[in-house]
C-alpha cells in the first residue's frame, strides 16, 4: 500500500509542478486553422507527435477527455496516471503486449465520433521512426491524422532516447500543425508504405520548424 501510494504522490505532485509551469509559457499557434476545420467537420481525429515533444500538449488538451495510447510498460504505467490527472482516457497496449485489444478500442473511439493521440515513435523507438499501426488505424476507420508539433525557447533536453523536451518557466513556445493526412479505405500496401513515408517526413519536417521558429517569437 504505501509502495503505491508514494509514486502516485510524486506524479501528483509532478502533474502539479508542470501546470504551473505551463501556465506561465507564451503560446504562439501555426496553421491551427487545419484542426479548427477538422473540428467543424466533425468525426474522430487522430492526433500525433514524436514521443518527446507530447509533454505541453497532455496540458493544452487537458480535460479534453480524448483517449490516449500507453503502452503496458513499467514507464507506462507513469504515463497513464499522469494523463489520467489530466481528465484523458486511457488505452493501454502496444505491439508487444496488448496490441489487438487496444487498437479494436481506438477503432470504437474514432467511429463514436471522439479523438484519439497515437505517439508513432513509442514506446521503445526508434526515435523519430513512424510506426505502421497509426496508419492502419487511418486506413480502416477513414479518420484523419492531424500531425501536430511544438518548440520551445528556453527548455530542457533529457538524455533519454526520445531526447524528451520540458520548456522553462516563462519561456515562449510554438505550436505548429501540419496537413491532415487522409488513408483511403481501398489502400494496397505500398500506398500504406507511402504514407506511413508522408507522415515520417511531416513530423520531421514540424520538429525542424518549431525549434528554428521557437526563438524568434
Amino acid at each position: 500500500m504505501k509502495f503505491q501510494f508514494f509514486p502516485s504522490f510524486l506524479i501528483l505532485l509532478a502533474s502539479l509542478l508542470f501546470k504551473a509551469i505551463c501556465k506561465t509559457l507564451r503560446v504562439t499557434f501555426i496553421n491551427q486553422e487545419v484542426e479548427q476545420s477538422l473540428r467543424t467537420k466533425g468525426g474522430g481525429i487522430i492526433y500525433t507527435s514524436w514521443h518527446g515533444r507530447i509533454l505541453y500538449f497532455i496540458y493544452h488538451y487537458r480535460g479534453s477527455q480524448g483517449s490516449i495510447l500507453v503502452s503496458r510498460s513499467r514507464d507506462g504505467e507513469i504515463v497513464a496516471t499522469l494523463l489520467k490527472l489530466f481528465n484523458f482516457q486511457v488505452i493501454r497496449g502496444s505491439s508487444s503486449r496488448g496490441g489487438r485489444e487496444a487498437f479494436k478500442a481506438l477503432m470504437s473511439v474514432l467511429q463514436e465520433g471522439s479523438h484519439v493521440g497515437i505517439i508513432p515513435d513509442g514506446p521503445r523507438g526508434p526515435r523519430y521512426v513512424v510506426q505502421e499501426g497509426i496508419i492502419r488505424l487511418a486506413h480502416l476507420t477513414g479518420a484523419p491524422i492531424l500531425p501536430v508539433m511544438y518548440g520551445a525557447r528556453r527548455k530542457k533536453t533529457l538524455s533519454s532516447w526520445d531526447q524528451c523536451i520540458i520548456p522553462y518557466p516563462f519561456t515562449k513556445i510554438v505550436v505548429i500543425f501540419g496537413e491532415s493526412i487522409y488513408v483511403s479505405r481501398d489502400a494496397d500496401h505500398s500506398l500504406l508504405e507511402e504514407k506511413r513515408e508522408e507522415l515520417e517526413t511531416t513530423l520531421r519536417r514540424l520538429t525542424e520548424e518549431a525549434d528554428r521558429l521557437a526563438p524568434s517569437f
